[in-house]
C-alpha cells in the first residue's frame, strides 16, 4: 500500500527502515489473510471483518517503526523535535494509513470496514483496539524517554546532520483563523485561496484531499476548489468540533 508522504527530517536510513516494515507488514497480511483469515465483529452492529487482523498484522507494526523514528528526531543534540510534535505527526500518519485500508485491503470474502470517518477521525471501537496493543504502548514509552531527556542522542542511530535541517529550531507554529468572508462572490479558488480560507497549511489541505475530505477540480498543478465544497466542509467541521 502507498504510504503517506514521510517528514523532510527523516534521514535515508530512517525511511529506509519505514518502507522496510511496510513491506515485511504486507507481505505478512498477505499470507495471514489467505492461509488464515480471522474475521471478527469490530462494530456492534457490523458483520465479522478483517479489521482487527489488519490493524494487527500491518497498520500497527507500520505505525510503530514510523513513530521509533519520529522519537529518534527528538533525541537529536541539533533542533530536536518535542513531544507534542512528535506526537501529532504519530497520530496523523496513523490516520492517514488507516483512512486507505478500506479500499486497499476490502474483498467480498474478506470485508475490512472503514475505521476513519469522512472527517478522517478515528471512531472509539478502532482506538480501543489501537490503545490496548502492544505497539501503541511501546509508542508512548518511546515518546515517554523524549519528554524525559529531550537532547539526548540515542543508542545505535547516528543524528542527522544539523545541515540537513529544514526547520529553523526558533521557528514558532502558526494558529491559523478560518477566512470564509474569503469566498464570498466567488464560485472557485485556487489552493491557496482555499487553504487561507480554511485556516489552514498547504500541506494539511493536501492531507485533507489525500483523505477525501475534500474534491477538488483539475489535475496537481492546476488544482481549484468549489466554494461551495469549502464552506460545507468548514461547516461539517465546526460541528464536529
Amino acid at each position: 500500500m502507498e504510504l503517506p508522504s514521510l517528514p523532510p527530517d527523516f534521514s535515508g536510513d530512517a525511511r529506509k527502515s519505514v518502507i522496510s516494515a511496510e513491506i515485511a507488514a504486507s507481505r505478512a497480511l498477505r499470507t495471514a489473510r489467505t492461509s488464515k483469515p480471522e474475521l471478527r465483529l469490530l462494530y456492534v452492529s457490523s458483520d465479522p471483518c478483517g479489521n482487527r487482523q489488519v490493524l494487527n498484522v500491518y497498520a500497527l507494526p507500520v505505525f510503530l517503526a514510523f513513530a521509533r523514528e519520529l522519537c529518534i528526531l527528538g533525541h537529536r543534540a541539533s533542533a530536536p523535535w518535542f513531544s507534542d510534535r512528535i506526537d501529532q505527526e504519530a497520530r496523523t500518519f496513523l490516520r492517514q494509513v488507516l483512512s486507505r485500508v478500506h479500499a486497499e485491503y476490502d474483498r467480498p470474502d474478506y470485508p475490512v470496514l472503514p475505521m476513519t470517518d469522512h472527517f478522517g477521525h478515528i471512531p472509539r471501537e478502532v482506538k480501543d483496539i489501537i490503545e490496548e496493543s502492544n505497539e501503541w504502548k511501546a509508542y508512548q514509552d518511546l515518546l515517554l524517554k523524549v519528554e524525559q531527556s529531550p537532547n539526548a542522542g540515542p543508542p545505535g542511530r547516528e543524528s542527522p546532520s544539523a545541515s540537513t535541517e529544514l526547520v529553523p529550531a526558533d521557528k514558532k507554529r502558526r494558529f491559523l483563523e478560518p477566512k470564509p468572508e474569503l469566498l464570498k462572490d466567488k464560485e472557485i479558488v485556487n489552493k491557496r485561496q482555499a487553504a487561507t480560507a480554511l485556516g489552514v497549511t498547504l500541506r494539511t489541505l493536501d492531507r485533507y484531499v489525500a483523505d477525501k475530505l475534500l474534491t477538488p477540480v483539475g489535475d496537481y498543478a492546476r488544482r481549484r476548489f468549489k466554494t461551495k465544497d469549502l464552506l460545507s466542509f468548514m461547516v461539517r467541521r465546526k460541528k464536529d468540533r
